[in-house]
């Protein structure tokens, strides 16, 4: 009798669904550092709200647009999805910067806090 062995490619199902688990709770923890951000900055719940889904949604749909068809003709989608990753995180560690520059783009366009 053989001993059970898992195919070569078995661990990467569950590695990649904890990777997608991970991926999507970063991204609230993002849209919530972003909405109170955005709070203080247009000080207002409905505006911040408005400027945090038209980003997110915005950056959804130039990744779709840029990506989709890149996808495609790659060989090694993991690899194509770590470096996204990892340039959603270092974009992440700009928010402070992009932050002032929203703030300031808001005041210099007439807002008021």
């Amino acid at each position: 009798m053989t001993p059970l062995r898992s195919s070569p490619g078995a661990w990467r199902l569950p590695t990649l669904a904890v990777l997608l688990f991970a991926s999507g709770a970063c991204a609230l923890v993002y849209q919530t550092a972003w909405l109170r951000e955005f709070r203080l900055i247009f000080g207002g719940s409905t505006p911040a709200t408005a400027a945090v889904l038209a980003v997110f949604m915005g950056g959804l749909g130039a990744g779709g647009a840029w990506f989709g068809r890149r996808v495609h003709q790659t060989r090694d989608v993991l690899d194509l999805y770590a470096r996204l990753e990892l340039g959603i995180g270092l974009t992440a560690a700009l928010t402070p910067l992009l932050l002032s520059i929203a703030r300031t783009a808001y005041l210099l366009t007439g807002g008021v806090l």
